[in-house]
């Protein structure tokens, strides 16, 4: 079916204007969206469908806008924002410079079309790179507000609130209710912790823009302030409006009212949303809903948001619950004395006692947890992956929803985590909790069983003793605790990093193999026996395990792992080539898997790529010296040193 311009010119018209109920009413009077054809009606139908509910929908027709007419620049546009932005950075990167700069497109899509590759370098955290490319963009179409929204992400990511935050306003300003600088102006003031300021422009937005993702978050927010029947009318108004929801959208509203009713004590109504969720938590949730006897008792603290930066969120934690407790801490000037490429929980204690508070470390349990919370107590939470790790805090549970709450320093609104789920997937390392009380109020813990306690105060004392350069104080505490807790997991810990001040390669390797006879599968574990077996020169052992692991671990940094080993074989690129598109499918923002990528076409002498590669590895990871040496080296062998000494000087301020 084609759809007459003068048709898709009035539709684009209410469109433009956030009338996008109205632009439906008219629409489906020419015949169903699925049937549209052209490059520009589909682009339509797309756009349309996406803000009215239907993610399907709106990718289908931008994936055959563009590959029935590959040539149509806003076909090209809306094509690579539905499906290729959903791919590693770099191939995105790739995909957008084959295609060129759209210099002959109408000024919305080429601006947009530069912009694109704005964002997309800020994502890696090439912000110099970025603001060029915006700059360009701007210079194209300076009165598109969507370039000042662009502007506002960009902004964010550098930890720029109050510049993100007057992008939005100028996009506001260009174009009345638009609707991206509507949730980004509102998603920017929850983040400044303006709640009332956010809820009101939202509720005002609402009554100028039909976009149903307005009631939507406007809902979030009126949850985030326990108002769930406010809540619950939103998701209702989000309900009337996102007239095109498809299954996806239809289970996330089912979620939310859910929870909204769990919090108002109206069982019956969560448990038939529950079962309409179709995920295994939420009809595990149902069959408690439906059973009188499921306890009910729910903790709640009042634990407020401190957003963390770039690799803060030990301190923006402290910092929340230290306001928690009336003592106020500035979490950048905080993260300035105990974070450098993240912040290890032994620092964090060690400034902490420093400065008055008493602290207790311990294994988190759902009995533990719980009468923390009983006596008003919230407490940090140390969350391991294989590479990584990240600090939030535990406000609050549910036994009804068998769920703890927690305050992401991340994430505006406080999340729920599925305790039982957590508490297994984390059973390897702890999880590890950490109590924060001013020494005035250390008597509020008192008689509560903290799991682990005594073992993890002698590893903080090793840790302290090592920092210290105090060797036999450190070996010292170690017999202590393997005379006290023989066969442990944090006793092999211990005895780990001991092993590791000592250089002493053997020893790290058999505390990981102790490890691993505890949690076999364990991928971090796995990860270090790997790295002993590579120090200790037993290629063939490593290789073989390497194998196994990259065709049967679901944790991709193995795939990751055996790319890096068979590079050195031109007969294996293929192979290596293969492992590293799984492993960065998996973790797209992942520096180490393009930095390996990279190595792979330096040798295949594909220099240019890889030069790009390193710099995105050395941008998303600048405390790593090898991925920045790697770089440097790279483009001064192309003769590219202006750009890498630019690079250099930026990192050193």
């Amino acid at each position: 079916m084609n759809i007459p311009p003068d048709e898709l010119a009035a539709l684009q018209d209410l469109y433009d204007k956030g009338l996008f109920l109205q632009a439906h009413a008219r629409a489906e009077k020419l015949g169903p969206y699925k049937d549209w054809r052209g490059a520009a009606a589909r682009v339509f139908a797309g756009r349309l469908g996406k803000v009215l509910g239907a993610t399907r929908l709106s990718n289908a027709h931008h994936f055959y806008a563009w590959r029935e007419h590959p040539e149509d620049a806003p076909a090209l546009y809306f094509y690579t924002l539905s499906v290729i932005a959903r791919r590693d950075p770099w191939r995105i990167l790739k995909f957008l410079r084959a295609h060129g700069e759209l210099e002959r497109a109408d000024p919305d899509i080429h601006s947009s079309w530069l912009a694109l590759h704005a964002t997309t370098l800020a994502r890696v955290r090439d912000f110099e790179a970025a603001e060029a490319w915006m700059t360009r963009a701007e210079k194209a179409n300076p009165e598109h507000p969507w370039l000042a929204v662009e502007w506002a992400e960009i902004y964010e990511i550098e930890d720029r609130l109050d510049d993100a935050l007057a992008s939005t306003q100028r996009a506001l300003a260009m174009q009345a209710w638009y609707r991206p600088a509507v949730h980004g102006y509102a998603h920017l003031l929850t983040l400044k912790d303006r709640l009332d300021e956010a809820g009101a422009f939202l509720e005002e937005a609402a009554q100028h823009n039909e976009a149903p993702s307005i009631w939507m978050v406007l809902g979030g927010l009126y949850a985030e302030r326990e108002r769930h029947r406010e809540a619950l009318s939103c998701y209702d108004r989000y309900a009337e409006c996102a007239v095109l929801q498809d299954d996806i959208a239809a289970r996330q509203l089912a979620a939310v009212r859910c929870d909204a009713f769990c919090m108002l004590g109206e069982f019956e109504p969560a448990a038939r949303h529950a079962r309409l969720a179709k995920i295994e938590y939420y009809t595990k949730l149902a069959e408690r809903l439906e059973r009188p006897e499921s306890p009910r008792r729910k903790v709640s603290l009042p634990v407020g948001f401190v957003r963390q930066h770039h690799l803060t969120c030990a301190p923006a934690t402290f910092a929340a619950l230290a306001d928690f407790w009336k003592i106020p801490i500035d979490h950048l000037e905080l993260a300035q004395q105990v974070t450098y490429d993240g912040t290890p929980s032994y620092v964090e204690r060690a400034w902490a006692e420093d400065h008055e508070w008493a602290v207790r470390e311990f294994t988190v349990t759902w009995e533990s947890a719980r009468a923390l919370l009983d006596r008003g107590i919230p407490f940090t939470l140390h969350t391991a992956d294989v590479t990584s790790g990240h600090a939030q805090a535990v406000i609050g549970y549910d036994e009804l929803r068998g769920t703890f709450q927690i305050r992401d320093p991340n994430i505006r609104h406080y999340l729920e985590f599925n305790a039982e789920k957590l508490l297994e997937n984390q059973r390897a390392t702890g999880p590890h909790g950490m109590v924060l009380l001013p020494e005035r109020d250390a008597a509020k813990i008192d008689g509560i069983e903290l799991p682990d306690q005594a073992p993890l105060d002698r590893g903080y004392r090793i840790q302290r003793a090592l920092l210290a350069h105090d060797r036999e104080a450190a070996w010292s505490e170690l017999r202590a605790l393997e005379r006290e807790a023989p066969g442990r997991r944090l006793t092999h810990l211990a005895r780990l990093s001991l092993a590791s001040y000592d250089e002493d390669r053997s020893q790290r390797l058999a505390a990981f193999e102790e490890l691993l006879k505890l949690f076999p599968n364990h991928a971090r574990f796995l990860l270090g026996k790997l790295d002993g077996l590579r120090d200790l020169a037993r290629p063939q052992e490593r290789l073989e395990l390497l194998a196994r692991l990259a065709a049967t671990h679901e944790d991709p940094v193995f795939a990751q792992q055996y790319a890096e080993d068979l590079i050195q074989d031109a007969a294996q690129h293929s192979r290596a080539l293969e492992l590293l598109r799984r492993a960065v499918r998996r973790r797209p923002y992942d520096a180490q898997t393009h930095h390996i990528h990279a190595d792979l076409l330096w040798n295949r002498r594909e220099c240019s790529d890889a030069l790009d590669l390193y710099r995105v590895a050395a941008c998303l990871e600048d405390k790593n010296e090898h991925f920045v040496e790697a770089y440097f080296l790279a483009a001064r062998h192309l003769k590219q040193t202006r750009d890498v000494l630019r690079f250099l000087r930026d990192r050193v301020q």
